[in-house]
């Protein structure tokens, strides 16, 4: 199945009603249509809709910083479902010391592939499942961060938990012989962020940080929770910044843990894989032409590092991305 060039619209004003407070309105519509017609299995015309809006406020009441979101989603398969998020930070000048709070909810339709799919290859047939219900999900996160060494230097440090149900996952029908997807009952993700910055002079600054993460899926059918599929247990970035007057220069390392996944190529009998552990390096450079432009020119997997996210897919080498930004403000 083939998904058509599709529009997309998005507005995203933000009015400033003091140097402490914002509000950000957003609107965006996108559009897809499903065509299979170089298939023996056709869903022509298959189309979905999504119009979105939502509303972010911020504010500072001293050392108290509030910020508050609400988000509804209108898809043309599942009506409307509105979300939101509120976060809270305090902040003690004495200590250098910030404590930090989050709880928000989610929503996540199936995509079209998901729902009206029809892929056959020599791993076999795929097809999409109508009957899938949209992902949902809630969580929350405690944090804070100490800055040390006269701010130099800054630790952070972050706990979360999210909540999740109806995840939509991949599995083999023996009663049709096809591949397709069902909605799992509950996952749970959670784990621990540690970040560091440090601060060799004015303009170079070096920074850190490492995630362990813990995931898995309730399975009904053995009554088990399960490891979930393609998130690694650790990941990593490690990298310097460079701030001049009109330069500024970003340079990372990316590392991405082992995983568990799925080789689909025997469809009737598919086994359990680890995908390798990758590094990937990358930059960014922007240029200040004046108070509102900025040219940036961004570089992803320099050393056209080959490797998978899921097993038997390919991602991208290397790449170069230049553009141009603007500020209204």
């Amino acid at each position: 199945m083939l998904v058509n060039p599709h529009p997309y619209l998005s507005l995203s004003p933000t009015w400033y009603l003091s140097e402490t407070t914002f509000l950000k309105l957003g609107l965006s519509y996108r559009h897809q249509v499903a065509d299979s017609s170089a298939f023996s299995y056709s869903v022509d015309n298959k189309r979905v809709f999504i119009r979105s809006a939502f509303l972010e406020a911020h504010t500072e009441v001293g050392e108290l910083f509030l910020t508050g979101a609400l988000r509804v989603d209108d898809h043309k398969e599942f009506g409307s479902h509105g979300t939101y998020k509120v976060s809270v930070a305090y902040k003690v000048e004495r200590t250098g010391t910030t404590l930090k709070a989050q709880y928000g909810t989610g929503f996540k339709a199936p995509t079209l592939s998901q729902l009206y799919g029809y892929y056959k290859s020599s791993w076999g047939t795929t097809v999409g499942n109508p009957h899938l219900e949209p992902e949902e999900s809630e969580g929350w996160s405690l944090g804070l961060s100490q800055n040390l060494l006269g701010s130099r230097c800054r630790v952070e440090a972050r706990y979360f938990k999210n909540h999740l149900w109806n995840i939509v996952d991949t599995y083999y029908d023996a009663s049709r012989n096809v591949t397709t997807y069902r909605n799992e009952d509950k996952a749970i993700t959670e784990g621990t962020e540690l970040g560091l910055t440090f601060k060799v002079t004015d303009e170079l600054s070096l920074f850190g940080n490492y995630t362990h993460l813990r995931a898995v899926s309730y399975d009904s059918t053995t009554g088990r929770w399960e490891e979930l599929e393609r998130r690694p247990k650790e990941t990593f970035n490690l990298g310097l910044n460079l701030n001049l007057e009109k330069l500024s220069l970003s340079f990372w390392a990316h590392h991405y843990g082992s995983r568990k996944d799925t080789d689909w190529s025997d469809f009737r009998n598919p086994r359990k894989v680890t995908l390798r552990s990758f590094t990937t390096f990358n930059c960014y450079a922007s240029y200040r032409l004046n108070e509102r432009v900025d040219l940036y020119l961004k570089g992803i997997n320099l050393t056209d590092k080959d490797y998978e996210l899921a097993y038997g897919y390919n991602t991208m080498g290397r790449a170069l991305f230049a553009g141009l930004e603007v500020s209204f403000k």
